[in-house]
C-alpha cells in the first residue's frame, strides 16, 4: 500500500475510533480492530490499496464508514455468525469486556471472508446528507394534510440525525413514469424534482 494512503487511512480510522468510543462502544472497538489489521503491511492492507487505488474521498470519515458499512452488511446478511451477537441490529449487545471475542471474530472474518468483504467495499458508496429520503413519509402524508390538516409526530431513530424529518421544509415535485404526481412540502420553496417508483 502506498505509504501516504496508508497513513491517511490509519489516521482517519484513529479519528473515527475516538469519536465512536464516545457514542458506540461497538464501533469504537470495530475501528480499533480495523486499524490494527491495516497497520500491518501485506494481506488486508494490500487488498484495500488495490481496491481503492485512485479512488478519491470527499471527507476524512468516508473510508472508515465504508469499512464499517461493508462489515455491517455481512453481519446483517447472516454470513458472520460470530459477530452477530455484538450487533444490536441482530438482537445482540456489545460490552467492552467482550473486546477479545469481537477482535478474534472480526479477524476471522477478514481472513476467511475477505472476498465478500472486498466485494461489498467495491459496491458501496457513502451518502449521509440526503434529505430527499424524507419524501417517503412526506408524499404519503401530503394527501392527508390537504384533505384534513392534522398534527403528525415523526421520530427519527436512525443515524441521519433528523435529516429525514425536514423534507417538509423544502418544495418537491414528485414524478414517476415521466409525469408529475403532485407537489409536496413547502409551496413557497422552489420545487425540487424527485423521481419515485410506484
Amino acid at each position: 500500500m502506498e505509504y501516504s494512503m496508508l497513513q491517511s487511512l490509519l489516521s482517519d480510522l484513529e479519528r473515527e475510533k475516538e469519536y465512536a468510543q464516545t457514542v458506540s462502544p461497538l464501533y469504537g472497538a470495530v475501528f480499533e480492530v480495523l486499524h490494527e489489521s491495516l497497520a500491518h503491511v501485506g494481506g488486508f492492507a494490500d487488498d484495500i490499496a488495490r481496491l481503492w487505488a485512485g479512488r478519491s474521498v470527499t471527507a476524512w470519515f468516508e473510508r472508515p464508514l465504508l469499512l464499517a458499512a461493508a462489515l455491517h452488511r455481512i453481519v446483517r446478511s447472516g454470513h458472520a455468525p460470530r459477530l452477530a451477537p455484538f450487533y444490536g441490529t441482530c438482537s445482540g449487545d456489545y460490552q467492552p469486556a467482550q473486546f477479545d471475542a469481537l477482535h478474534d471474530a472480526l479477524l476471522d472474518l477478514l481472513d476467511h471472508q475477505r472476498d465478500e468483504f472486498m466485494r461489498r467495499l467495491q459496491e458501496q458508496t457513502l451518502q449521509t446528507n440526503e434529505i430527499s429520503r424524507g419524501i417517503t413519509w412526506l408524499y404519503v402524508l401530503s394527501d392527508q394534510w390537504r384533505s384534513r390538516p392534522a398534527s403528525v409526530g415523526l421520530f427519527e431513530i436512525g443515524c441521519s440525525a433528523g435529516l429525514n424529518l425536514i423534507a417538509d421544509k423544502y418544495g418537491w415535485d414528485i414524478q414517476a413514469a415521466g409525469r408529475s404526481h403532485g407537489k409536496a412540502g413547502d409551496p413557497k420553496k422552489p420545487a425540487r424534482i424527485v423521481q419515485v417508483v410506484m
